[in-house]
């Protein structure tokens, strides 16, 4: 059966920049991927969380490390 829904690697960006924090901690554990995972433009995950101030999926990458 095909996924459906968006590639595991958007639904991490997305989940980061919503501050979806039950879905950023899904894909870490199951979805592969990684907290050093980079975007098109080239930042990390915490990058982003630092530059944007998302506090709590910032907290959720930090656990995982």
């Amino acid at each position: 059966m095909p996924r459906k829904g968006p590639p595991v690697r958007t639904q991490f960006f997305n989940s980061i920049k919503e501050q979806k924090c039950d879905t950023l901690r899904w894909c870490l554990r199951h979805g592969g991927q990684s907290v050093r995972a980079e975007d098109d433009a080239g930042r990390t995950a915490t990058q982003i969380c630092a530059q944007q101030g998302f506090a709590d999926a910032l907290e959720v990458l930090l656990d995982h490390t």
